[in-house]
């Protein structure tokens, strides 16, 4: 199995996914992260549509592969399950953007509803861009997805307790 994770938008979330690869790559045959034009850029918002069109290519190599998406990663991957540019066993998407979906003028129910594989979300129970609370009652209305929820302690938005990581990551791929 191979792993393809999606950072958050800030540059800063480059190193998030490579440590992901670092303390997780055990797990997987292979794993890669994608880089967002604009972080190879120095800008500061990433362009949805341009990083839809590099999917295809960068998932050419995988065979059987799960994501780990964070933040607005989750939101590209969503939308590229729908358009049928991704196709993973499993998800695992970390703290929902509740508070940035609305500044990325997404639909992101929809696209969040399209996906038809067991998806796991973890959200911090006070994370600054959308709580515990929030996330598990938008996905209770959502109802058509097949997901897992994991609430964890924390005030951030960070996610960087890998080896907790790797934990809840192993669990869900044994079932």
């Amino acid at each position: 199995m191979d792993l393809l994770i999606f950072g958050g938008e800030g540059y800063h979330n480059k190193s998030w996914a490579e440590e992901v690869d670092r303390q997780l790559g055990s797990l997987f045959d292979h794993c890669t992260v994608h880089n967002y034009l604009h972080w190879q850029n120095d800008g500061q918002n990433i362009d949805i549509q341009k990083e839809l069109t590099l999917l295809p290519q960068e998932v050419m190599g995988l065979n059987s592969y799960i994501v780990i998406a964070k933040s607005i990663g989750t939101v590209l991957t969503a939308m590229a399950i729908k358009q049928h540019i991704l196709n993973p066993q499993k998800c695992i998407f970390l703290g929902i953007p509740m508070m940035a979906v609305d500044r990325h003028k997404v639909e992101v129910s929809d696209y969040y509803k399209s996906i038809n594989v067991p998806v796991m979300f973890i959200q911090n129970n006070h994370d600054p861009l959308g709580s515990a609370t929030d996330v598990k009652e938008y996905l209770e209305e959502l109802a058509s997805v097949n997901y897992q929820f994991i609430e964890l302690q924390g005030d951030t938005h960070d996610y960087s307790d890998y080896g907790q990581l790797k934990t809840i990551v192993a669990n869900f791929l044994s079932k």
